[in-house]
């Protein structure tokens, strides 16, 4: 979730997991977050996105895209150096890393 489009209440609320206490997955569900958007968390990390449009050159949405595993692991180590008041988004895309190495993906 980008921070700056909800209440600072919800926004607390979104990454203390409260906002999920009575959710039936509440102990799976890990909140994902960017302070304040995924814009600012790019730029932090140098790879600043100029236009949403944009996006599809980081992040391939098909297979039909060529994507170094190297590039995939540094984006990835960089979004986990991120300060965790900013985002933990590197945790998810972690996560997805695991899992194509598992299943021989990547």
């Amino acid at each position: 979730m980008d921070t700056d489009d909800c209440t600072a209440e919800q926004r607390i609320r979104f990454i203390n997991k409260d906002m999920f206490k009575k959710h039936w997955l509440y102990d799976y569900i890990i909140p994902i977050y960017n302070s304040p958007n995924l814009e600012s968390t790019m730029k932090k990390i140098d790879m600043p996105v100029e236009n949403k449009k944009d996006y599809i050159t980081i992040f391939p949405i098909n297979n039909t895209t060529s994507t170094n595993n190297d590039d995939i692991n540094e984006l990835c180590n960089k979004l986990e150096r991120c300060d965790k008041k900013i985002t933990n988004i590197g945790k998810y895309f972690k996560a997805c890393l695991d899992i194509s190495k598992e299943n021989r993906v990547l």
